[in-house]
């Protein structure tokens, strides 16, 4: 009895502790992407037709936009812990995915600016022109993938 109930306190601490990590975390993001926003909107002011018609500055903007939504929404509710309820899936896993894809871009542009170094240019150049023709297969198929994705829902 005794060891059950050291258990079920020792589980509520750590779900303490991961909680409190959480929640700094998120406030370290929102402090890092309102310095990257503002880093981002004094270029945009100094040269608006330079960097407006960049691929990355539009792929940093979605990121910082991402990253904030994940910072300032994850702070309205349990959409980190614990995932799961009762045994059933949460319904507000959305900052998953939505954390899922702000990685995906910054990983995208990490390698956008990386070809910025001679060492890493060919390697970098290729990985470019790859997302170009992946981003274009995307954009034809984008409404039959759509279209699969309800299909499979429905009869889900």
């Amino acid at each position: 009895m005794y060891s059950q109930q050291c258990a079920v306190g020792l589980h509520h601490l750590m779900v303490l502790i991961f909680c409190h990590q959480i929640v700094v975390s998120r406030r370290v993001l929102l402090l890092s992407v309102l310095v990257l926003f503002i880093h981002l909107l004094v270029q945009i002011l100094v040269l608006p037709r330079h960097y407006l018609f960049q691929y990355e500055t539009w792929v940093n903007i979605v990121c910082i936009l991402l990253s904030l939504t994940v910072a300032v929404g994850g702070e309205f509710g349990e959409h980190m812990l614990p995932f799961r309820k009762d045994g059933k899936t949460t319904e507000s896993t959305w900052v998953l995915h939505v954390m899922s894809f702000a990685v995906l871009l910054a990983w995208t542009e990490l390698m956008l600016l990386m070809g910025r170094f001679p060492t890493f240019g060919y390697y970098s150049l290729m990985f470019y022109h790859v997302l170009q023709n992946v981003i274009k297969v995307q954009y034809c198929y984008m409404n039959k993938i759509i279209c699969y994705c309800h299909a499979i829902y429905i009869s889900a």
